[in-house]
């Protein structure tokens, strides 16, 4: 077993992989992350610096790579769909702004070749990812790893506390949550364990229904942050160590005037930002609560949640517009930005768009999310938390990305024109999930969930012990591994 794992680089995850290369007897690891793990120590093992594969920056020169061919590419075609959207993620602060298709298409085929050879030269057998893969890179790992019949597993934090779900495909998510629902009795009580039944309290107590989630707080914390002016010289700051580590001392010279440009650079996404919020101000409207209406809230993007989540429908006015043409005269889309999104994944023409349509309006951000889905007749959404409040509301969702209450009961997952119009057909006969389904669903997910967290984040809502916490990851990942031919020698 010859295993590239991605992501593994926080403190909480070194038992992980102490672990797995006891317990699989491992002679051989690869990793991508910020610094090699404590675990490699004494083994074969490659490891990628996660900064310098962002820029496509590898060791190993390119002339002994292996050559890709126009079969591979062409296999690969989807991959670069995604992947050249993906990009709007790269920072624009960055030495090579990534803006137009010749840098992206570039930057895409020298991850395509590095990791080809890679995977091919080191006889990968498995690609294990602390998350879905939407960092560029590690997408590009991904679809190599299913054109090469590559075993991939990644795990996935849910909305709920200590629910980490760990599958193979993102599209399909956890297949066995979907089992577990059908096969609980559905006129029977259902009981939580405590950590579950505590959250369970929380979110269906009116007076908290409309609690902000922490990592809402957290993305706010974090916009605001961005606009101080201590925020450029933290970057400023970042960019020299980085620097100094590839290149040794960078000339004085090099570091004021990239520092200026940096400086301007953001000073213009500012501007740009204000622009984007004043023209969607000048289109938003107050919502006539009276009319019937599906609400539509938006993501932030660039993000996971609809890159590579969403599929098509990262395009999010392609789901609005969709909407948009199978409801029936009288019924509206109210659709409302999301509080912290930028022009760096927006442009006003988003808008204009959207706005020539007769039945959608646009909704002021002071307007409660809550308020909009208590009146709607349904919540559209790619992957988004407002379709997981929607279903504590009793409304249907339509979900048009890939998560994991996609199995759960009241959400219709939209792919095609047809579905839509049978969702809709549906909820305007008056169908409404129940929330004696969606505790039900709660106790699928307590079943087949693994109590942890894998990314960091979710620390400060967590309720196990680090210790507890690495021991469950590992166990979820020896489970998925040893049953599959795959066991310790």
């Amino acid at each position: 077993m010859r295993i590239l794992f991605n992501g593994f680089q926080s403190p909480h995850l070194v038992p992980v992989l102490t672990e797995l290369r006891a317990r699989f007897g491992l002679d051989y690891i690869a990793t991508v992350d910020e610094h090699p793990s404590r675990a490699l120590e004494g083994i074969d093992h490659d490891h990628h610096n996660v900064w310098s594969v962002f820029r496509g920056d590898y060791a190993r020169p390119e002339h002994e790579w292996l050559p890709l061919d126009r079969a591979l590419v062409d296999r690969m075609a989807y991959c670069e769909t995604v992947v050249l959207r993906m990009m709007d993620r790269l920072d624009a602060l960055s030495t090579t702004p990534y803006e137009t298709y010749a840098t992206r298409k570039a930057l895409y085929l020298k991850h395509l070749q590095y990791w080809h050879d890679f995977l091919v030269r080191k006889k990968i057998t498995h690609f294990i990812a602390t998350n879905i893969p939407h960092e560029v890179y590690d997408y590009v790992i991904y679809s190599l790893c299913k054109h090469l019949g590559i075993e991939t597993l990644m795990f996935r934090q849910s909305m709920l506390p200590d629910a980490t779900f760990l599958f193979r495909d993102y599209t399909v998510g956890p297949a066995d949550l979907a089992s577990a629902f059908e096969a609980l009795p559905k006129d029977e009580p259902v009981s939580l364990e405590p950590y579950l039944e505590q959250y369970w309290a929380e979110r269906t107590a009116p007076k908290t229904k409309a609690a902000e989630p922490f990592y809402m707080k957290a993305a706010r914390m974090h916009l605001t942050s961005t606009r101080s002016p201590f925020y450029v010289f933290r970057r400023f700051a970042t960019f020299r160590r980085d620097f100094a580590t590839k290149y040794g001392e960078a000339p004085l010279t090099h570091i004021v005037s990239d520092g200026l440009r940096r400086f301007r650079v953001r000073r213009e996404m500012f501007e740009a930002d204000e622009r984007l919020w004043a023209h969607y101000r000048s289109l938003t409207q107050a919502p006539d609560l009276q009319a019937k209406f599906i609400y539509v809230p938006l993501h932030m993007q660039p993000e996971c949640s609809t890159s590579p989540l969403g599929g098509a429908f990262v395009e999010q006015d392609l789901m609005v517009r969709l909407l948009a043409g199978v409801v029936p005269p009288g019924v509206q889309i109210y659709v409302k930005e999301h509080p912290v999104q930028t022009s760096k994944g927006r442009e006003t023409a988003f808008y204009d768009r959207l706005r020539a349509l007769p039945n959608v309006r646009f909704m002021p951000l002071d307007t409660p999310s809550a308020t909009l889905i208590e009146h709607s007749l349904a919540v559209a959404t790619v992957t988004g938390t407002a379709g997981w409040e929607a279903l504590f509301a009793e409304k249907p969702v339509l979900l048009f990305g890939y998560f994991f209450y996609q199995y759960a009961s009241g959400v219709f997952t939209i792919d095609t024109v047809e579905d839509a119009k049978s969702a809709v057909s549906k909820i305007l006969e008056g169908f409404r999930p129940t929330v004696r389904d969606l505790r039900r669903f709660h106790r699928a997910v307590q079943d087949t969930a693994v109590r942890a967290y894998a990314d960091e984040f979710y620390k400060p809502v967590s309720s196990v012990t680090p210790e507890q916490n690495a021991k469950n990851l590992a166990e979820a990942l020896i489970a998925q591994l040893a049953p599959r031919g795959d066991g310790a020698r």
